[in-house]
């Protein structure tokens, strides 16, 4: 599959050279491609501008900074309406509420899924690769004996959420379906006794802790 990626930081260059492992066709989309050719991004890789990932790839992983993502949608929404689109952003950046950078409180109680859906104009946005830190995905991805850690992912297309929990399988990891978009609230910041986000689970134990969640807000 080709995927393009936009996003070179940890996260996009993990998930790169994970995927780049398992076969597919991986294109690196940034605003400064030169400064990627001395980094090791996998073997058969291509770099090139934000646009570039954008037409390349059938699925794209956007793995920017919160604060990032609405002038990169104004380069990449032209060019995604039939792609599927995974979700690694997770909603830190400025708060104009305190002046300081921290969780952004979304209009409406939404959640930072259900915020993109509405904005990211693709065939299909899957949340996932948001709740694990990078270093911790490459441990477990990178042929570690440590199998059966879940990633957890949520979306409200069907037909991604079953291309998108195929690749996650690739990368290392056991697919878990949250639900749609209003349940990813239960993987998504901050980190705590709400949320399934910043924390190792295998499936027995994130299949308790999420029903005890849905039953806190009667789900």
């Amino acid at each position: 599959m080709k995927i393009g990626i936009i996003g070179t930081g940890n996260i996009g260059s993990t998930e790169g050279r994970l995927w780049d492992k398992a076969g597919h066709q991986i294109l690196y989309g940034s605003r400064h491609p030169a400064s990627l050719l001395d980094r090791d991004m996998g073997e058969n890789v291509q770099i090139g501008s934000i646009k570039e990932a954008a037409t390349f790839g059938e699925v794209i992983l956007l793995a920017i900074p919160w604060d990032g993502i609405d002038e990169v949608l104004s380069e990449i929404n032209p060019f995604i309406s039939e792609k599927i689109v995974i979700d690694a952003t997770n909603q830190y950046g400025f708060n104009e509420d305190t002046g300081k950078n921290g969780l952004i409180q979304l209009p409406n109680h939404q959640t930072a899924t259900s915020y993109n859906t509405q904005r990211i104009k693709s065939k299909g946005l899957v949340k996932a690769y948001n709740t694990l830190t990078a270093g911790f995905q490459w441990q477990v991805g990178s042929d570690s004996p440590k199998k059966g850690v879940i990633m957890p992912y949520s979306g409200n297309t069907e037909e991604a959420k079953t291309i998108v929990a195929d690749l996650i399988k690739e990368s290392g990891f056991v697919p878990y379906d949250v639900g749609d978009s209003e349940m990813a609230r239960f993987i998504e910041p901050p980190r705590g006794s709400t949320s399934l986000y910043g924390e190792e689970w295998s499936i027995d134990t994130i299949e308790k802790r999420l029903k005890e969640l849905k039953d806190t807000i009667n789900l």
